[in-house]
C-alpha cells in the first residue's frame, strides 16, 4: 500500500504544531515525532530559522514570538 507524500506545507504545519506542544523539543525528539530522517528534518529546521519561526540552541528547539502567531492560525485553520 502506497500512501500519498506529505508537500512541504503540510511538513511545516505539522512541525510547527509539534514544536508548539512542546514549549522546548530536542532534535531527536522532533524527528521521531514528525516521522523523518535526520537529513530531512534539518532541511526542514534550517527553512524555519530563516524564516525566523523557530529558534535552534543546540539540540533544544523552541519557537520565536512569529512561529508561536503562525502557529495560532494553523490551529484556527485545523479546527475551522
Amino acid at each position: 500500500m502506497t500512501y500519498p507524500s506529505r508537500t512541504d506545507t503540510d511538513i511545516i504545519i505539522s512541525l510547527i504544531l509539534v514544536i508548539g506542544e512542546h514549549s522546548m523539543i530536542r532534535k531527536t525528539h522532533l524527528m521521531e515525532k514528525s516521522n523523518m530522517n535526520s537529513k530531512r528534518l534539518k532541511l526542514y529546521l534550517n527553512w524555519l530559522e530563516l524564516n525566523d519561526l523557530v529558534r535552534i540552541d543546540g539540540q533544544k528547539i523552541t519557537l520565536t514570538e512569529h512561529g508561536i502567531r503562525f502557529r495560532s492560525r494553523c490551529l484556527e485553520l485545523v479546527e475551522a
